[in-house]
């Protein structure tokens, strides 16, 4: 029993001790595997906040270890560091998982804009032929300049797409479709009889 309170005090200065110590490797490891998740290209497409998590972890370590130098002796304290640590591993596995789905997700999503702009443009290509008594000449010829830009905007996000370029594919569509429904406003305000 003696020896028992006599290791008692032992162990909690080692403890204090073990505290002290900058856990550098781990450090080094949560930086390296935060930096290789950055070069990624899919992971700043499609996971852009999720590593912002990351790199800002990384920043807080940073910031946590050299509050930590400041301090004294064995007054230091790394396990904020340490939970920062697992934190900032954690985000950048989390954003390598997240880029692959949201990849995947982003292109189904591409594929379908593309597909209903490229079945919807020729469809306001009629609503236009049916109103075009309606327009001026130089109103005629700006619709279907846009429809001619929609439709080259069309077959160019089709060519991101099959380049494996989903987030531009994607953004070109949504474009596209932006276009199409302004100019679906003014055909139906066209088509829409005045009132008396």
């Amino acid at each position: 029993m003696r020896y028992l309170k006599a290791l008692i005090p032992l162990l909690l200065v080692l403890s204090l001790v073990s505290c002290a110590k900058v856990p550098q490797a781990d450090i080094d490891a949560a930086k390296a595997s935060v930096s290789a998740v950055a070069k990624n290209a899919d992971v700043a497409a499609y996971a852009a906040d999720v590593l912002k998590t990351a790199t800002d972890k990384i920043a807080a370590i940073d910031a946590e270890v050299d509050a930590q130098a400041k301090k004294g002796g064995i007054s230091r304290n790394y396990d904020k560091v340490k939970t920062l640590v697992v934190e900032a591993k954690a985000a950048a596995e989390k954003a390598k998982t997240d880029a692959g789905k949201n990849k995947e997700t982003v292109k189904a999503e591409a594929a379908a804009l593309i597909d209903a702009m490229a079945k919807a443009l020729p469809d306001f290509e009629k609503s236009v032929k049916a109103v075009s008594r309606k327009l001026s000449a130089a109103q005629l010829k700006d619709i279907n300049a846009q429809l001619a830009e929609g439709k080259t905007a069309i077959t160019n996000a089709a060519k991101e797409l099959e380049s494996g370029n989903y987030a531009s594919a994607k953004a070109i569509a949504l474009a596209v479709q932006q276009k199409a429904n302004e100019l679906q406003t003014t055909l139906a305000a066209l088509q829409t009889p005045a009132k008396k």
